[in-house]
């Protein structure tokens, strides 16, 4: 499952821009708990719980955002599972809560709960059925040695449908990461579509990023079907990250959220997965 370490690093720097709609005032309270986190088809949760802080407020490090004693809770309408919390290498901050007593099925609806230090959140995502790949192709480009990567699928019946699109480098990347413009929203049924895939930069990247593959590379590649609110989060997220002026802040827009209370995402996903090895 995908957890992006820059949406925290986004989120922490947000607690001082205006509130939208019924969510949580963030104009003077840099104490806000942000939410990065999901349940996939087939898959457990996985929640990464953090506080916003404000660098003129005194914070900025990892240990001022990171939230070791949280109480995070996910319910399906018919069981509910407590989280556990413990360190992951390859995360940032490096801590998440999870469980493994809990599966996703497509069609349920998944309630996260999340509390610390008198604070609490909570938020609803009704997993959509998957859409699978139909196949993964790669060409070369105008860069010596890098391709693009194209992943095309067949639009379901039921349009409108929203995707988001994850990738990880197989032997590089810790876990999966979201692609540079990696948001889809499909509204004619029974076509085919096409979307290029590109590499999404993280804080581990290369300083040499770019964001084609390189020829050899083994590439996972996950369609992730999300509601309409998940699909507003990770546009304006994209947004964000390519014109905010840098790749790890963003800038002081306030990204769209569903935590009601806080901050960040929560993710009911239906996925798909494909594997492609580039330039074979």
């Amino acid at each position: 499952m995908k957890l992006s370490v820059h949406i925290i690093l986004v989120c922490m720097f947000m607690a001082n821009v205006s509130c939208q709609d019924d969510y949580a005032d963030r104009s003077d309270n840099p104490g806000l708990l942000v939410v990065e986190g999901g349940i996939d088809s087939g898959g457990y949760v996985q929640v990464l719980l953090t506080s916003s802080i404000v660098p003129e407020a005194g914070g900025g490090t990892l240990d001022d955002c990171m939230i070791r004693w949280g109480k995070v809770t996910v319910c399906d309408g018919s069981k509910t599972v407590v989280l556990t919390g413990g360190p992951q290498n390859g995360y940032i901050p490096p801590y998440t809560y999870y469980s493994y007593d809990m599966i996703g099925e497509p069609g349920k609806t998944y309630t996260l709960t999340a509390e610390y230090d008198g604070k609490k959140v909570t938020s609803v995502s009704t997993m959509p059925v998957p859409t699978p790949i139909s196949r993964l192709d790669c060409a070369p480009t105008d860069t010596p040695g890098m391709y693009s990567v194209t992943l095309y699928f067949e639009s379901p019946d039921d349009c409108p449908a929203y995707y988001h699109i994850s990738t990880r480098l197989i032997g590089e990347d810790s876990h999966l990461y979201p692609a540079i413009l990696g948001t889809v929203e499909v509204n004619t049924p029974g076509i085919e579509i096409s979307v290029p895939v590109y590499r999404g930069k993280h804080f581990g990247s290369a300083k040499e990023f770019s964001p084609l593959w390189p020829k050899g590379a083994e590439v996972k590649v996950v369609l992730e079907r999300v509601s309409r609110q998940v699909y507003d989060f990770w546009t304006a997220y994209n947004d964000d990250v390519l014109f905010g002026g840098s790749q790890f802040v963003g800038s002081a827009s306030d990204l769209p959220s569903n935590i009601n209370g806080g901050l960040g995402v929560w993710s009911a996903r239906g996925v798909s997965s494909g594997m492609i090895l580039v330039g074979e």
